[in-house]
């Protein structure tokens, strides 16, 4: 006998039920924070954020390359990247599938905000660099949401920057 081991993100794949949710390239022109992603969960199934990847170019201006903060914030509600709503485009993993998640899924821009949530998780980074997060799961059941915010380092002019989820919607394993 033998076995197959597979991610809950391959198996979810499988099934058209995960997607990879891309903000393309972000440009950074001063040093302050900005909210550059928001997703919030419409949907009665779970969405678990299996990882996600931050792509940081180098800092033009800055006094260092280094300094980058990049920080998880849990639920928030409000902010000018959820007013402005600019949509991210929903890629399914599998290419025989049109399916889309039924949540809110938005980018942001420089001097973006989001209110009324909890830093959760902070990394540290020097650009250029790529950031991975592969740490462990979160699962946004209906209604809750997560958002990234990124502070260059000091005296940062431009700084391209790009996100990425591998994201699923959870579906019942028998």
């Amino acid at each position: 006998t033998g076995s197959i081991t597979k991610s809950l993100l391959d198996f979810h794949a499988l099934r058209a039920q995960g997607y990879s949710l891309s903000t393309g390239t972000i440009t950074l022109t001063s040093d302050n924070k900005s909210a550059l992603f928001y997703i919030k969960n419409n949907d009665a199934q779970n969405i678990v954020v299996d990882s996600f990847n931050v792509c940081l170019e180098a800092a033009t201006g800055a006094t260092a390359q280094k300094g980058v903060a990049i920080s998880v914030v849990r639920n928030p509600t409000a902010g000018t990247l959820i007013s402005g709503a600019t949509a991210i485009t929903q890629g399914n993993k599998n290419f025989n599938s049109t399916g889309t998640l039924d949540a809110d899924i938005f980018k942001g821009a420089e001097g973006s905000t989001l209110t009324d949530g909890t830093d959760v998780l902070t990394y540290f980074a020097a650009p250029p660099a790529r950031v991975l997060y592969r740490e462990g799961q979160w699962v946004l059941p209906r209604g809750a949401s997560l958002g990234l915010t990124v502070t260059p380092p000091a005296n940062n002019t431009s700084m391209g920057i790009c996100i990425s989820f591998q994201v699923f919607r959870e579906i019942e394993v028998l």
